[in-house]
């Protein structure tokens, strides 16, 4: 059996930390994130008329940036030569599922902002895969450079 591309690798590693991000704060809603919410959303949580979501709690937006800083960490001391690109498809995957996820659920139904989903949750994940690579690239150049200097 041949192994899979790296693109396409990328893309569902990105799919799969998504899907168990989305999972988790589901599986985890009552008893640990809805406990954290958002700054305006106390009061509709203590309600329960805020759909659970990776990104519709604090300690879900803290989850989910760590792990996708490690991703973009990972990606970039990897495969330093195509990292922007490995990076980029691993955030479609990862924007696609979180997308998916947000529009199953019954407010997207009615929402007038249901289209610009995939914004929305781009703007949550890609900012910590991009400073990771960033990082990941720039410690590897220095490495790098330190390298060089040695010899």
């Amino acid at each position: 059996m041949k192994p899979l591309p790296p693109a396409l690798l990328s893309s569902l590693s990105g799919a799969l930390v998504a899907a168990g991000l989305e999972l988790a704060a589901r599986l985890l809603w009552t008893s640990l994130y809805s406990h954290h919410p958002l700054e305006g959303y106390a009061g509709a949580m203590a309600e329960g008329l805020v759909d659970p979501g990776i990104y519709m709690s604090a300690l879900g937006f803290r989850h989910a940036w760590g792990l996708y800083l490690l991703c973009g960490l990972g990606i970039a001391l990897l495969d330093r030569r195509r990292a922007v690109w490995l990076a980029a498809l691993f955030a479609l995957g990862a924007v696609l599922v979180h997308s998916a996820f947000s529009l199953a659920s019954p407010d997207a139904q009615t929402s007038n902002l249901a289209p610009l989903t995939p914004l929305f949750m781009a703007t949550y994940s890609v900012p910590p895969l991009a400073l990771a690579v960033l990082a990941g690239l720039l410690a590897g150049g220095l490495g790098a450079l330190v390298g060089r200097l040695r010899r």
